[in-house]
């Protein structure tokens, strides 16, 4: 059609929080536009609600699997989209990468006590998640599992009338577990350690690959169902473990081609 603005090559990514952007974004954007210099690589952020869920719309009240897809369009691309001047045509890829937060251990694993830090947050032990209103976590972990579950099983994601490409990743307990042996860091701790990272890294994407594929927790060897029953089986969620080296190495293999 005269005058239809040619589609542009975009893919999204999806992350919980600031620390996850700081740590990934220079690296990803970089093997990106060592596939194809025209591909767009942005990180939307959630929309905030009266609810304190950062970008964990996998844990939030309210979402289950029957509705997740539409509630990612809401929460993270709609007004993105907008701010942005995208559309779902322009969309390839969407790939999400979140925490697992110990969501796939047994009940009996979650205990009540106080974090030994002193922040009044869940403290994630080596057997155990540590918190002082239990039936809320195992709450929380069961709707996880669901969602997460759902997302898992998926090859494509409804983005109003199209369905992108979609694919999800895991750091395990979380980023900061992986990538710095500490599952319990504080907000700044976390800020200043993501800034650290990608400093060392921006410049230098084969070196950061390297450095997460000969980390003892990447999930090496797996393929992207293999990983995620992994993950599943016994307290495997609460230790340090990744598969977003799958996710590296298909970059590195297409740029390579």
């Amino acid at each position: 059609m005269k005058g239809q603005r040619p589609r542009r090559k975009v893919v999204l990514v999806l992350v919980e929080g600031q620390s996850e952007i700081n740590a990934l974004k220079p690296v990803l954007s970089a093997l990106y536009d060592s596939i194809d210099e025209n591909i767009e690589v942005f990180f939307p952020t959630i929309v905030e609600d009266e609810c304190d869920i950062r970008g964990d719309i996998t844990s939030k009240k309210g979402i289950e699997p029957n509705v997740i897809e539409g509630c990612i369009y809401k929460l993270f691309l709609k007004d993105f989209f907008n701010a942005e001047k995208l559309y779902p045509k322009d969309v390839s890829e969407i790939i999400q990468i979140v925490d697992l937060d110990g969501a796939f251990i047994s009940n009996n694993q979650v205990i009540n006590g106080e974090n030994p830090t002193g922040e009044n947050k869940p403290y994630y032990a080596e057997n155990s998640i540590i918190t002082t209103n239990v039936d809320r976590i195992i709450e929380r972990n069961e709707r996880k599992k669901r969602n997460l579950n759902y997302l898992m099983s998926i090859s494509q994601i409804q983005v109003k009338s199209k369905r992108p490409s979609y694919s999800v990743f895991f750091f395990s307990c979380n980023l900061d577990h992986f990538l710095h042996g500490n599952a319990n860091m504080s907000v700044r701790e976390k800020a200043v350690r993501a800034d650290e990272y990608a400093s060392k890294y921006e410049s230098d994407p084969i070196g950061f690959v390297s450095s997460i594929k000969s980390n003892t927790g990447a999930l090496v060897g797996f393929s992207y169902s293999e990983s995620w029953n992994y993950i599943k089986d016994g307290k495997h969620s609460l230790e340090s473990h990744s598969n977003i080296n799958i996710l590296l190495d298909r970059l590195i293999n297409e740029s390579n081609k």
